[in-house]
Formats: C-alpha cells, sequence, structure tokens
C-alpha cells in the first residue's frame, strides 16, 4: 500500500485548556498510526486571532500536522472530524 504525504492546518476553539489540546493531538497521531500512517513531527500549536469570526470565535489554536498515510485516510479524519464541536476548522493539503 502506497503512502501519501499530507500537510493538514487544524483552528480549535481558544476556550480548550493547553491539555485538551494535547489530547487532540494525541488522538489524531493515534488515528494515524492505526491507520498505518506515519507521523512526520509533532505538530506545534500556538493561539492566534481569526481573520473573521469562525462558529462566534475570535481566536484559535493553530496547528499544523504532517504526517505519511494511505489515500483513503483523509475520508476518515473527516468522519472522525465531522461533529467535533472542538474544531473550528481543519484542511487537508497533499504535499508533493
Amino acid at each position: 500500500m502506497e503512502l501519501r504525504k499530507y500537510e493538514t492546518m487544524f483552528i480549535l476553539r481558544p476556550t480548550l485548556t493547553e491539555e485538551e489540546v494535547k489530547k487532540f493531538i494525541e488522538r489524531i497521531n493515534n488515528l494515524v498510526t492505526e491507520n498505518k500512517g506515519k507521523i512526520e513531527e509533532e505538530p506545534k500549536y500556538f493561539k492566534r486571532n481569526l481573520a473573521y469570526a469562525i462558529k462566534k470565535n475570535s481566536s484559535g489554536y493553530y496547528f499544523v500536522f504532517n504526517y505519511e498515510v494511505p489515500s483513503d485516510f483523509n475520508k476518515i479524519l473527516s468522519e472522525s472530524l465531522k461533529y467535533d464541536e472542538d474544531v473550528l476548522r481543519y484542511m487537508p493539503v497533499v504535499q508533493e
């Protein structure tokens, strides 16, 4: 099975604690490894103001996640995050 490199940007609610952000990152790490993927490096997160309000939030925790996974992983990721109220936005992009 061929692995592809992806980069996904996440924005999480600003009301989360640092511990909750770390648990979310761990959850994504586990999701990648359970689906036979490899994590490039541990993401660094930071809080920033948003250019416009998203779900009534004017700031959020940003981080970029780099990983290698099978091509069907993004569907699994979307299903996992679809109803997660802590996630304001996420965007997976294929790296070439």
